[in-house]
């Protein structure tokens, strides 16, 4: 994953609810897929979270535009002369010492306070991305309709919609699962996340999101417990379960 200016703005487009329906859903899908892309994407989160102070994320967020800028402008200038050379390196210096300053704001807010369990989960949580339903038979039909639910982010006509036709899939323990988290109903939820077993190709990430439950149910012992299963299991959720252990 490479950092550009062009990935910043469509995490910040991300994370402000500036993108269309599928923009979101495409997004989604590539942090699934790209695990620096999810750690990347949780620590603006969490700058968003912990600092909420839009002045310091406008300044910072201008100042490393301006060393981008600058450094694409640099690049492009086929002939310097050695003033030139000199302006450039010192507007780079005079950034990054403001972008310094700017995040030395950001880890005074960030590091001279105790975070809340309730400040941990929003800075991480996102919803399992939608997978797409075959339609077909009846159960089907009514599977396909309660997926649109979950991908409009209705999840009260998610969890009310669920019939005994629709057959148990772990699928289904994740989108009940998460849409229970989403109407505050979180025991119901870690019930949802631990009916996922082992054998499952969701099971890594029902640990994930069990943790997280347990983080908003302000269990602090047990989504450690969860986090330290996820990191032996050593697989794609690894860092980031390592990334927020050690916030806890």
């Amino acid at each position: 994953m490479e950092r550009t200016q062009e990935l910043f703005e469509r995490i910040e487009a991300y994370l402000e609810h500036d993108m269309s329906d599928q923009e979101k859903i495409q997004f989604e899908h590539e942090m699934t897929n790209d695990q620096a892309l999810q750690i990347e994407v949780e620590k603006h989160r969490y700058l968003h979270t912990v600092l909420k102070d839009r002045d310091t994320i406008d300044y910072t967020r201008k100042i490393k535009k301006i060393i981008s800028e600058s450094e694409e402008s640099h690049a492009d200038t086929n002939k310097k002369t050695l003033f030139s050379e000199k302006k450039w390196f010192f507007l780079k210096i005079a950034a990054s010492v403001l972008l310094v300053i700017g995040l030395g704001v950001a880890s005074w807010n960030i590091f001279g306070k105790q975070e809340t369990p309730e400040e941990i989960f929003a800075s991480v949580y996102v919803p399992y991305p939608v997978e797409s339903v075959t339609r077909g038979e009846e159960h089907d039909k009514e599977l396909h309709r309660l997926y649109q639910y979950y991908a409009h982010e209705n999840y009260g006509q998610v969890v009310s919609s669920v019939t005994d036709r629709i057959p148990r899939t772990a699928l289904l323990y994740m989108y009940m699962g998460n849409s229970y988290l989403n109407t505050g109903e979180i025991q119901k939820a870690i019930e949802q996340f631990s009916a996922i077993k082992k054998k499952d190709s969701l099971y890594e990430a029902a640990l994930w999101y069990l943790s997280l439950s347990y983080i908003k149910d302000r269990k602090l012992s047990l989504s450690k417990e969860t986090l330290e299963k996820l990191i032996k299991y050593d697989g794609v959720y690894k860092e980031k379960a390592k990334y927020l252990l050690r916030r806890l």
